[in-house]
């Protein structure tokens, strides 16, 4: 399976959005990983280019990334046809900007919905390895000193499900559309299959938060609550039940009228083809970032992957070791959760037994 499509949403208490655009483009490491920001002004740019735009929020850059590869990039040709430009036609056109030939990875700085939050950083589709990494690390780095976080804002990260960009074959295979992919039972069986695995797993997470992101607690303008509940309408643990509503033809995957104040958040399926996983807070430390990231992303793999399906999550214990184990994950990001599970007092939780090879072990033919 290709590398899962990752986006994150970072938010900050302070600063707005334009300081933010401001600050990060003046920073040489922003600048050095390829990353550009670009203001959601949400409205439209009178006809002007993608090119104009960077340069007018990026003095400078246009000449300097233009003098890389001979001179060949062209901002403007690569974005004929964005009539407009806001968060939306961000979202559908540049979301994997960073794959682009000659394009720097675009992120973009708008506002948000909650009263507290005055911004919200928004990545393309992050290329998967260290570049991806070393980009979250040069704009959290240039942040840290002046951006804030507080109890109202939260790290998002959207992984790629049936997307226009990112989205993954075995959900949505060559040619079909979206809409198609979200009534098919691949989709709706890695739906369940991420709940389940997440139910289990929820004490070990919780040990990984802050606990102001624990349990149902209010924030974020709702109740941030548990996604086992929403996955199939609260109709709860029956395997029947499960087993018609994968097979129905005409119930999609996703939530209806839910909202998206959810720690999964299966609502974005039907606005950007990706499940959202919205329970970690706010930060600024890359490394939080990164390591979750991972977490999310191993999730969803136990989830799609079809070589992964013989694995049964009860069979691991709820700890740190166990979940780790489930999910293949390595010793770093093993000893990072169990060093944060032992700060927020879960003692108990931060052991067990880690064996990588357990969750590793693809199903042959």
């Amino acid at each position: 399976m290709a590398p899962i499509p990752i986006s994150y949403e970072f938010e900050f208490t302070h600063p707005g959005p334009r300081t933010l655009t401001r600050r990060l483009n003046a920073s040489p490491a922003v600048r050095e990983a390829g990353v550009v920001v670009i203001l959601d002004r949400g409205r439209p740019n009178s006809g002007r280019q993608l090119g104009e735009w960077i340069a007018e929020d990026a003095p400078g850059y246009v000449r300097d990334w233009g003098g890389r590869d001979g001179g060949r990039i062209a901002f403007a040709a690569k974005c004929d046809s964005l009539g407009w430009f806001n968060g939306s036609a961000a979202r559908d056109i540049l979301l994997n900007s960073s794959t682009h030939e000659f394009l720097p990875s675009l992120w973009i700085a708008t506002t948000d919905g909650t009263a507290a939050v005055e911004s919200e950083l928004v990545t393309p589709i992050l290329p998967a390895g260290p570049r991806g990494d070393n980009m979250v690390r040069a704009v959290l780095g240039a942040a840290s000193d002046w951006a804030r976080v507080g109890r109202d804002s939260g790290l998002h990260l959207h992984v790629g499900a049936v997307s226009d960009h990112g989205h993954l074959k075995a959900l949505r295979p060559t040619g079909q559309s979206a809409r198609t992919a979200l009534y098919g039972a691949p989709m709706k069986k890695a739906q369940v299959s991420l709940c389940e695995n997440i139910a289990y797993f929820q004490p070990v997470i919780d040990a990984l938060v802050s606990r102001s992101r624990r349990g149902g607690r209010n924030m974020c303008g709702g109740a941030l609550m548990e996604a086992s509940p929403w996955w199939l309408g609260g109709k709860g643990e029956n395997p029947r039940v499960k087993r018609d509503f994968i097979a129905d033809k005409w119930q999609r995957a996703g939530g209806e009228g839910g909202g998206r104040y959810y720690k999964v958040n299966f609502g974005a399926l039907d606005r950007h083809g990706t499940v959202e996983f919205r329970q970690h807070q706010g930060t600024v430390n890359a490394q939080k970032a990164i390591m979750w990231g991972r977490i999310c992303a191993a999730f969803w793999v136990r989830s799609v992957n079809h070589h992964y399906k013989h694995l049964d999550c009860r069979r691991f214990s709820v700890n740190v070791g166990g979940m780790a184990s489930f999910l293949g994950l390595g010793k770093k990001t093993t000893r990072f959760m169990r060093r944060r599970a032992r700060e927020f007092g879960f003692t108990t939780i931060s052991g067990g037994d880690h064996d990588r090879s357990l969750g590793s072990q693809r199903r042959r033919r």
